[in-house]
């Protein structure tokens, strides 16, 4: 192998870090040291050199663009795999049967292998370039789903994936249907930025298990589909103001903080919550209403001791 220009270091006992272009050093260094996770940085043309160390090589970091990934399938040991660019060429996920993460640009094969993969617990995907989930084959064991700028219009589909407890969606301008997410009845935390199309959610309250509930630069205009949602601990609204009655949301019984848009002509005063507050038996460690000059609304953040809750 011709020698490069090339930096390396130890991180660790366990972690190797390695920039600019590979070298017979830089091997060298790898089988001397047998690192489990590898961090690659600067810019890389052909990647199979990685297969030579696939024996013991556990976690892989890629920050740039590969012009072939083929030696990533032969890590068979391989556990949590971070790829900054979209590989030439996409990776066959069927091999790597021991991967539990997996943070990569989206191309439509992975479909059928990435999500299916015996023991898959966390996927980010940028790009998700479907329009929904009804392609997509889950496994039992996924438990956290991060979908960054995807292409989708529904969220049909996604009830397959059944023990889910974490989804994450940003960016999301197409995504208009969101009735599907009803049937993750295992979900704990919820958080959707910027899809500007969700006008409604009436599903959200089938969700009995929903602890955290982050909802920003959405097109809601009420909160009544928050339901009774008996475990719900942050609730989180922003981009439009929307009507909340705060009576029924202030009964939820293991709510600590509640962040919401609203406005300001019917919003209660910092005593008014107060009043109401002690009428409900509750109390708040601080009340925040906060307005901007030639503003019709008003940011309203309540946090209560768990301890006052129940």
């Amino acid at each position: 192998m011709k020698d490069q220009q090339s930096q390396f270091v130890s991180r660790g006992n366990s972690e190797g870090y390695f920039a600019f272009q590979w070298s017979n050093e830089a091997a060298d260094f790898l089988r001397k040291n047998r690192f489990k996770k590898l961090v690659f940085a600067g810019a890389w043309g052909d990647f199979g050199f990685i297969s030579e160390y696939a024996d013991f090589i556990e976690s892989l970091d890629f920050q740039n663009e590969d012009r072939d990934a083929t030696g990533i399938a032969s890590l068979h040991e391989l556990k949590n795999l971070t790829l900054g660019g979209k590989p030439k060429k996409p990776i066959d996920f069927t091999k790597l049967k021991k991967l539990e993460s997996c943070t990569l640009p989206w191309d439509k094969s992975y479909s059928r292998t990435l999500f299916s993969l015996p023991k898959i617990r966390d996927v980010t995907i940028e790009s998700f370039g479907e329009i929904d989930f009804n392609d997509v084959s889950w496994n039992p064991s996924l438990e956290k789903l991060t979908l960054t700028k995807p292409n989708i219009e529904s969220l049909n589909g996604i009830g397959g994936c059944e023990n889910l407890q974490e989804l994450d969606i940003s960016y999301a301008s197409k995504l208009a249907h969101v009735e599907d997410i009803g049937n993750l009845r295992k979900l704990v935390k919820l958080r959707i930025i910027n899809a500007k199309k969700i006008c409604s959610f009436p599903s959200i309250a089938m969700l009995n298990e929903l602890e955290v509930l982050i909802l920003g630069n959405v097109s809601l205009t009420s909160l009544d589909f928050v339901g009774s949602s008996p475990k719900l601990r942050t609730l989180s609204v922003g981009g439009e103001p929307v009507h909340v009655d705060w009576t029924r949301l202030l009964k939820l019984p293991n709510l600590t903080l509640l962040q919401v848009l609203t406005n300001k002509e019917t919003c209660p005063s910092e005593q008014d919550f107060k009043v109401l507050l002690s009428s409900l038996g509750r109390h708040a460690e601080s009340i925040g209403l906060t307005t901007t000059p030639k503003s019709s609304w008003v940011s309203v953040q309540i946090r209560c001791s768990s301890s006052d809750l129940n």
